[in-house]
């Protein structure tokens, strides 16, 4: 509604490299695992961590246009909702369809609430509550009627007059202080140990092509291909070698990639496996990226966005 994202013609090219950044990982990971009781893991490369990619692009990259952060953030954003959406199709236990129906009906109240501009937070709120007790107990994961509820409450081109912008801003402090950190530590704790760590698994090799390879690939040849066919310059005027790096910063996915992956292993020696997998890919990919940067401005940027 408002910002540097604001017009559909801006938003075409982190939305294309983020369904490539999904797209590609998942299927390097399927491919290597075709076959095998891990392949259930596919959906752990598609995801982007922001904060550890944003901050690694902060330190190694303080010459990048400000465009390529918000492309990077914005692909980040969108890879976030597609996991969601992942995990609520694919990473479900058992349906169940009355539980489903009432959080639907939450959901759909809460739209019709929204569709008449209602203000009054606290019927939003309990209408969240209870969309996200109904997709729990239906065996849909409940993070998807967080996502549905920030869709239905009212927003505003004028921030001031936004109810959804001054939320955001209100819950900011929690998200970035609790909420967060309480997440990544809940999902990260990993038993290192020589015995877990097997580079020649399909699940090492998966989620390192995924992550390392599939990750820059994905977003690099989306953003060419959609600027091929409409005419459009790379995000920012960034040059390609900036873009690549970026691409390949996108293959950090440490908290969301660590969540997906304790939904699709229950066993806990290919869940410690998965996690050390996930932070040595995303530690390779910040390495790259990094380097990449560094590259590119010590010999002086390379071809413009226009070549």
């Amino acid at each position: 509604l408002y910002g540097e994202l604001r017009t559909y013609s801006a938003m075409l090219l982190p939305v294309g490299a983020a369904l490539g950044g999904m797209l590609v990982p998942a299927a390097l990971y399927a491919a290597i695992n075709a076959g095998l009781p891990t392949f259930g893991g596919w959906g752990i490369p598609m995801a982007t961590d922001i904060a550890f990619a944003l901050g690694i692009m902060t330190i190694a990259a303080r010459q990048a246009p400000l465009g390529l952060v918000v492309f990077l953030t914005a692909l980040a954003i969108v890879d976030d909702l597609g996991a969601i959406v992942v995990i609520a199709l694919f990473y479900n236990t058992d349906l169940t369809v009355s539980a489903l129906l009432l959080g639907l009906v939450a959901v759909a109240a809460a739209f019709l609430l929204g569709r008449f501009r209602v203000r009054f937070l606290p019927c939003y709120m309990v209408l969240g509550f209870i969309a996200w007790l109904a997709f729990l107990k239906a065996g849909i994961h409940p993070t998807i009627a967080g996502v549905l509820l920030g869709l239905s409450i009212p927003a505003a081109a004028d921030p001031e007059n936004s109810l959804l912008h001054k939320l955001e801003h209100a819950l900011e402090p929690w998200s970035a202080y609790a909420i967060m950190p309480i997440f990544a530590l809940a999902n990260a704790g990993v038993a290192i140990s020589l015995a877990t760590f097997d580079m020649a698994s399909p699940i090492f090799l998966g989620i390192l092509a995924g992550l390392c390879l599939g990750k820059p690939i994905g977003i690099f040849g989306a953003v060419f291909v959609l600027c091929k066919v409409f005419g459009l310059q790379l995000p920012g005027n960034a040059t390609k070698s900036q873009l690549a790096a970026t691409g390949m910063l996108g293959g950090i996915g440490f908290t969301m990639s660590i969540f997906i992956a304790s939904l699709a292993f229950t066993d806990s020696a290919m869940l410690d496996l998965a996690k050390i997998s996930i932070l040595s890919a995303s530690i390779l990919s910040g390495i790259l990226g990094t380097a990449f940067f560094k590259l590119q401005s010590l010999f002086g940027g390379g071809e413009t966005a226009q070549q």
